[in-house]
């Protein structure tokens, strides 16, 4: 095999070529080949063709591997979606660049891109100017005195309803709910509810509670972040977020249906007990 030629040949071989092609030298690549460069007359006529197709005796580099899913294009729509909305799941990002260029890439995919790209997805946590320190670190410390033992592992009871809820709706639900609840201090015997107004239910459906045996805490003001429900609703707009492109028939459908559906697969048996226990801590309490 003939030796590699120097960077000083390569750059000689290419003025000659070129003044070859332009018609300013008229010269055999043999010629060339045998008393100029002294290289083989194939590597002539490859480094002519490589300047006709590439502009230089040298062609690209193929890359390796195979080739990435997420091209340029892509790349700069999902800068400027993010731009817009940071705060977007990698989910929904794949979902995004399905509906704009037709191609079905992972989330895991998305999440190397953005990570490749060093986006930072920090996100601001707001906390309203209203909360009361002392009344949440009282109200965390009542809430530490009641037995672990006695946290769901997962949902207990659900209904789902179209449109908004009031008072006597939430008030049919507490009484709908008692048969699922025990006497304190066993199992399942204290709720937790925060102070949305539709929550002030009335004497009587609070003696009911009382009446069975179940306590009724509430949280203080503006403390959202203490309830771990909380934090299964938000997980639950997200399961359903990452899949609405997928069961987009099933939830056009009956969406009520389908709610309940996400609800028991996310809520119950071994899922129900891992997010559970998430969404415990998340809340600040620890089982």
């Amino acid at each position: 095999m003939a030796p590699r030629l120097s960077k000083l040949r390569r750059n000689e071989l290419q003025s000659i070529l070129l003044s070859k092609l332009n018609g300013d030298e008229a010269i055999k690549d043999q010629e060339i080949a045998r008393t100029v460069i002294n290289c083989g007359e194939r590597s002539v006529r490859r480094a002519r063709s490589n300047i006709i197709r590439h502009g230089t005796i040298d062609a690209p580099s193929k890359p390796v591997g195979r080739p990435r899913e997420i091209t340029e294009n892509m790349m700069l729509a999902l800068q400027a979606k993010l731009l817009d909305r940071a705060s977007m799941s990698h989910q929904a990002l794949s979902d995004y660049l399905f509906q704009k260029y037709g191609v079905r890439v992972s989330r895991f995919t998305v999440g190397r891109l953005i990570k490749r790209m060093k986006w930072s997805r920090k996100k601001m946590a707001i906390f309203a100017k209203e909360q009361n320190p002392i009344l949440r670190d009282d109200y965390i410390y009542r809430r530490s005195l009641f037995d672990p033992d006695g946290c769901l592992d997962g949902v207990l009871y659900c209904e789902v309803y179209d449109g908004h809820t009031d008072l006597d709706f939430f008030e049919g639900y507490l009484l709908r709910l008692l048969p699922y609840l025990g006497r304190y201090p066993g199992p399942r015997s204290v709720i937790f509810m925060d102070n949305a107004s539709f929550h002030n239910v009335s004497l009587e459906v609070q003696a009911t509670l009382a009446e069975a045996g179940v306590l009724l805490v509430m949280q203080p003001p503006y403390s959202p972040d203490l309830n771990p429900v909380e934090y299964f609703f938000g997980s639950l707009k997200q399961h359903i977020a990452a899949r609405a492109l997928e069961h987009e028939d099933l939830i056009k459908a009956d969406f009520k249906s389908y709610l309940r559906m996400q609800i028991n697969i996310l809520g119950r048996g071994k899922t129900g007990r891992r997010w559970a226990r998430g969404h415990f801590r998340k809340a600040q309490i620890y089982v």
